[in-house]
């Protein structure tokens, strides 16, 4: 670790032999012009302005520190542009100026390093995570890139874990490498070799310990250029447990959005807290199974996406319920989301551009108005950009005219009554069996489980085997006549509601939920059920007066589209391309806001920017 002006830095090892020095001191890689063989003054003022518009581990201040290097590739060394230069790199560079041959110009990659000895040293910028997002940062092994080491530094000031991220400059995009340099943080129930999966849980760390394999997922956007910067917290077990109630064996994160005291949501809270909250990085993975990645992108304002189930590699992350289980994704901006899905777009539907958009009156309109009409003016953009008008659908009569003939005297309520609710505790007790058995095995004594979570598994103990066979068929009759009545061909989004806007302070217990079966006929458990991607979209912002500061903050507003098996990207680009027809930003911001007071004349502000911004 070392320092540099008030920036930290961490850095790994490579070789030099032009360099004798003991010391440690910064350094930064230049190409020289490929033209001319000059090196001048202004030619190196434009390169290290391209350098701090592009990164954000280069500083000026990392410069004036330290050594030039200039790599050539010509039989003889770049000439200096006069007295202008030699003043120019005195001034700038209290190292002086290094000329670098190669026969490989290109293996030596732009940007900042440290010198030491005959070593050189990529520099990673560390970071405080201040929001308490990561259970743990990591970098990547010498040894291979599918394993990682633990980062064990702490922030200049000594309150926060450091998190390492490598220069942008070192990691140029190519045919191989699409995703080069992409930072991405993982879920911590997502297995990395040379790291512990906590699965939010001291006990199953500590049964477990040190994982060898790294999941499937993970390794191919490593492969494509992904650098994994660590681990985010989660609900223990990745279930539902939120503060106060919990996580008990981690603190739970803190969510940036507001006053920095509303709750995160679960189970993906460190996953979206996270890439909320720190510009400096790019997407989160995470995993949906009965909204672990919808509610904490509604939370944290940022966009989720749940993938369709069945499509991306499960090996490597552990199971909640393997029928609902999925791949999930938080980000700042749309564009990342369709990046990231690039692994598998083999497997997606692409091409041509949804003919309906559905509007379910089951479930729409809701209670909240001010969140109903961003939803509203949301969908009239999907209208214009589409060219069509919106179809209001009740699924339920729907069900009713066309269910199996067996079913059609039963009401689609009732009959998905006990649906998610049977396979979810069901699967969510069992899976867990061995952990049990080993955990006391091990240490001759019962591992801790949380109250949350010890309530959620005496349920799962009560539900039968038959009755999940039950559940299953059910999901699998739903899922059939959706496919053939409501959901055709990869033609048709429909518009949910996701989260409920509002203050939800993390001291202050949520309203009461009965216990047993809560029904799966909403719009949570539509997608669940149906193992189809839903996409979470930004869509405003609500102002409150918070009872920590005391003044206005604002919390995000976000807006759902379902689509059909393998539509995951179509769900992407059309709600992108909806937002920039209409002017409104595709890219949410991090930190307390998720939009800009500048943005108030766009989206979802309209005339009624009092009440309620598109910030």
């Amino acid at each position: 670790m070392m320092t540099s002006g008030e920036v930290s830095y961490y850095h790994t090892i490579s070789n030099l032999d032009s360099i004798l020095s003991s010391s440690i001191i910064p350094a930064v890689v230049i190409h020289a012009e490929e033209d001319d063989n000059l090196v001048s003054a202004a030619y190196i003022q434009a390169v290290l302005e391209r350098f701090g518009e592009k990164d954000d581990v280069f500083t000026p201040k990392f410069a004036d520190s330290g050594v030039l290097i200039v790599i050539y590739d010509t039989n003889q060394p770049p000439l200096s542009a006069g007295d202008s230069f030699t003043e120019f790199t005195r001034e700038r560079f209290v190292g002086g100026v290094i000329f670098q041959k190669t026969k490989n110009k290109a293996r030596w990659l732009e940007g900042p390093y440290f010198l030491q000895g005959k070593d050189i040293h990529q520099a990673w910028r560390l970071y405080p995570d201040y929001l308490g997002a990561f259970t743990t940062a990591v970098v990547p092994a010498e040894s291979s890139s599918l394993f990682f080491q633990p980062l064990k530094c702490i922030s200049s000031d000594g309150l926060h874990p450091a998190v390492a991220v490598p220069s942008r400059l070192h990691s140029p995009i190519s045919a191989e490498k699409p995703l080069n340099g992409l930072r991405i943080a993982v879920k911590d129930n997502y297995h990395l070799a040379g790291t512990v999966t906590t699965h939010g849980s001291r006990s199953y760390a500590k049964c477990y310990g040190v994982q060898s394999t790294t999941s499937t997922y993970v390794e191919r956007l490593i492969e494509m250029g992904c650098i994994v910067v660590g681990k985010t917290k989660l609900s223990s077990f990745a279930g539902t447990e939120v503060p106060p109630k919990g996580p008990i064996d981690y603190l739970a994160p803190f969510n940036p959005r507001g006053d920095l005291y509303q709750n995160p949501a679960g189970s993906s809270m460190g996953a979206a807290a996270a890439v909320a909250g720190y510009d400096w990085l790019d997407v989160s993975l995470a995993t949906d199974t009965t909204g672990s990645t919808r509610a904490p992108a509604a939370n944290n304002g940022v966009w989720g996406m749940r993938t369709t189930w069945g499509t991306f590699p499960m090996d490597g992350i552990i199971p909640s319920a393997k029928p609902f289980d999925t791949v999930g994704l938080l980000a700042r901006d749309a564009a990342i989301l369709h990046q990231l899905l690039k692994p598998y777009e083999h497997a997606l539907i692409s091409g041509h551009l949804p003919t309906q958009i559905l509007y379910p009156t089951d479930w729409l309109p809701i209670k909240n108005e001010k969140q109903q009409k961003m939803i509203d003016k949301f969908t009239s953009c999907l209208e214009t950009f589409l060219g069509t008008t919106r179809t209001e659908i009740s699924l339920s009569n729907e069900w009713t005219k066309s269910a199996p003939e067996p079913l059609r005297g039963t009401k689609l309520a009732d009959y998905l009554r006990k649906t998610g609710y049977w396979i979810n505790m069901y699967d969510g007790y069992h899976n867990f069996g061995e952990f049990r058995d080993l955990y006391e095995q091990k240490f001759n004594e019962a591992p801790y489980i949380s109250p949350v979570q010890t309530s959620k598994w005496e349920s799962g103990r009560l539900v039968t085997p038959e009755q999940r066979a039950e559940a299953v068929e059910q999901s699998t009759t739903f899922k059939n006549w959706i496919k053939e009545n409501i959901i055709k061909d990869g033609t048709t989004i429909m518009v949910v509601a996701v989260g409920n806007p509002g203050p939800s302070y993390r001291d202050e217990l949520p309203p009461p939920v009965p216990s047993g079966p809560g029904g799966s006929y909403n719009a949570n458990f539509f997608a669940t059920i149906l193992g189809l991607p839903q996409i979470i979209v930004p869509v405003g912002q609500l102002p409150f007066t918070s009872k920590v500061t005391k003044r206005t903050e604002y919390i995000p507003v976000v807006a759902g589209l379902v689509g059909g098996a393998g539509m995951d990207d179509t769900l992407v680009r059309v709600a992108m391309d909806a937002l920039n027809r209409a002017g409104w930003p595709v890219k949410v911001l991090a930190g307390r806001r998720a939009f800009a007071f500048s943005d108030e004349k766009s989206g979802a502000a309209g005339e009624d920017q009092i009440e309620s911004a598109k910030m």
